[in-house]
């Protein structure tokens, strides 16, 4: 189970630009902060990335939001997966790091 979880939060690390090892794989964070609407483009982003990770069968439910204060996505996620039901996880994402912050 913790394998999974480190696996996910690793894919979303990538995702928003906090993985040295693979910095191309990030979104456009400019573009998508600089954009009206993009909440829901990023919360379905997330889930993919949740469901395409391994041990992952399901999102039963995910919400996301971003604070431009601080620069953090905070993520709610319920999750199944082959070793457990639902499976509750929050989690805060910094994307500072886009700006050099």
């Amino acid at each position: 189970q913790d394998a999974i979880m480190e696996n996910i939060q690793t894919r979303l690390y990538e995702f928003t630009n906090n993985a040295f090892w693979n910095m191309a794989a990030g979104a456009d964070w400019p573009r998508l902060l600089g954009t009206p609407g993009t909440k829901q483009e990023i919360t379905l982003t997330c889930r993919s990335l949740i469901l395409q990770s391994f041990g992952v069968t399901a999102v039963n439910s995910i919400s996301a939001a971003f604070n431009s204060t601080t620069r953090r996505l905070s993520l709610s996620y319920n999750i199944n997966t082959i070793y457990t039901s639902n499976l509750s996880v929050q989690l805060q994402l910094n994307i500072a790091k886009i700006w050099g912050g």
